[in-house]
């Protein structure tokens, strides 16, 4: 993907290029919530590269999801849990 080399930095402070928000009604009712965390980065990894956005302020819900999910992969635990 080539959102692939996006920085932790960047995911914190907006500057990633990410949109701001995903279609959360898509996975609202989602009984496992760590499945739907995962759902929307694979849909993250199939959104076009913007070279315009990246490294501009644009604040991301998208972006501290992806920063969960990725907490919750290396602990083995959901957010709501960690």
């Amino acid at each position: 993907s080539p959102w692939g080399d996006i920085t932790v930095n960047e995911l914190l402070e907006h500057t990633s290029g990410l949109p701001a928000n995903a279609a959360w009604s898509q996975w609202s009712k989602a009984t496992d919530r760590v499945k739907a965390r995962h759902e929307i980065a694979a849909w993250v990894a199939t959104l076009p590269w913007d070279d315009k956005r990246h490294g501009a302020f644009d604040y991301s819900n998208v972006g501290y999801m992806l920063l969960g999910h990725a907490i919750e992969q290396l602990e083995k635990r959901s957010w709501e849990e960690i």
